[in-house]
């Protein structure tokens, strides 16, 4: 027996986010469009090394806490049996 974790997107939640922060509105949809593929953990590291390549641009800054905020509505880790 297995344990997998794996990533569930809350879609409402992911189009939430995209109307609060609609300059971050195609990092979002992009990067959420591949996690399922990824397990959870793998997902928060990409993220957040995203995040940090992003932070060295001009006007990202701003939007950091609010990006991190949105992986942990967004993105959640479901263990399932295998």
């Amino acid at each position: 027996m297995i344990l997998l974790s794996r990533t569930v997107i809350n879609d409402s939640q992911l189009e939430q986010w995209c109307a609060r922060l609609p300059a971050c509105e195609t990092f979002l949809r992009n990067f959420f469009a591949t996690c399922q593929l990824y397990e959870y953990r793998v997902n928060h590291r990409n993220y957040e090394y995203d995040l940090t390549l992003y932070a060295q641009s001009e006007g990202w800054r701003d939007y950091i806490p609010n990006l991190l905020s949105a992986f942990r509505d967004i993105a959640t880790d479901v263990t399932t049996l295998n």
